[in-house]
């Protein structure tokens, strides 16, 4: 099986465009790596017996085990990041993984978009290392120091990952906060028009800034796809409304995402409205409606 039969067989279980992101740029830069000892949403129990799935996992025999999840500061899309629940249960599945006889790669959305060659790096020489308590030849000295900074970088990137997560949640709760206090201030007229718009202005220049820093780009392979290219809005849309062919879908991650005619996976997608899914006239009428345009369409 090629890379391209093998994306097309695991397409539906991506949970998120980085996943594919990583099955397309991560994955083949990987040396020595059989496309079938991958398995995607691989499945598995924590200790409480709860139903879990690994983004990706490597197994080859009982010599190579190795999980990767790729991890997001907001990968539910709530725009606030992990809730405290969600981290605690971030831990429990780490955890499990662990003491299942996995070892766990987590590697930032961002480094998957920005660094695909040090994350393939990385499983490279995990692989190798693994393997070589069944050849008995172990890894050169250069080798094992690259692996230990490899890790390290890759653990400092995860907890940057989590200390933006908390100052998000921080500034949010110290606005409302703020909020709260003008609206109950009997003397709330004090407060000059000018002030309260500067702190409304720093408030979305935080957001405009988060924003920036975390903003997905498109993967490279995708090919853009000109508005002119787009179908004339009175041409039936098939099994939408008349003019209306922005099919809103809905991912297993519960991530909102809006594919244009012409885009990489316009076709293939199907509207469920039972689902929640539906179909918008415009970018904005999706945008408005809290769904994302898609990755691969420029």
């Amino acid at each position: 099986m090629n890379l391209n039969e093998w994306l097309e067989t695991n397409r539906p279980k991506f949970g998120s465009d980085y996943e594919i992101l990583f099955a397309e740029n991560v994955l083949p830069l990987v040396a020595a790596l059989s496309l079938d000892s991958i398995a995607v949403q691989y499945p598995f129990q924590d200790m409480d017996k709860k139903q879990r799935y690994c983004d990706f996992v490597i197994l080859e025999n009982d010599d190579v085990r190795i999980a990767i999840e790729i991890d997001g500061y907001d990968k539910r899309g709530t725009g606030m990041g992990m809730s405290h629940s969600e981290f605690i249960d971030w831990q429990r599945r780490q955890s499990a993984l662990t003491s299942q006889g996995w070892y766990v790669l987590r590697f930032a959305n961002t480094d998957v978009r920005d660094n695909p060659q040090h994350c393939a790096e990385h499983i490279s020489l995990l692989l190798k290392r693994s393997r070589s308590n069944r050849s008995n030849k172990e890894l050169s000295a250069e080798e094992k120091k690259r692996l230990d900074a490899l890790t390290k970088a890759q653990v400092e990137a995860i907890g940057q990952l989590i200390k933006d997560n908390a100052a998000i949640k921080y500034t949010v709760a110290s606005f409302k906060e703020t909020i709260e206090h003008l609206i109950k201030d009997t003397s709330v007229m004090k407060y000059t028009v000018a002030s309260f718009t500067a702190l409304i202005f720093g408030l979305v220049m935080l957001i405009v800034w988060q924003s920036e820093r975390f903003r997905p780009v498109a993967a490279p392979s995708a090919l853009p796809t000109p508005q002119s290219a787009m179908p004339s809005p009175t041409k039936p849309a098939e099994q939408g409304f008349a003019g209306c062919l922005i099919k809103g879908n809905i991912s297993s991650s519960g991530e909102k995402i809006y594919h244009l005619p012409g885009c990489g996976w316009y076709e293939k997608t199907k509207i469920d409205r039972g689902h929640g899914e539906r179909w918008f006239c415009s970018e904005t009428d999706a945008q408005t409606a809290g769904w994302r345009k898609a990755l691969n369409c420029n």
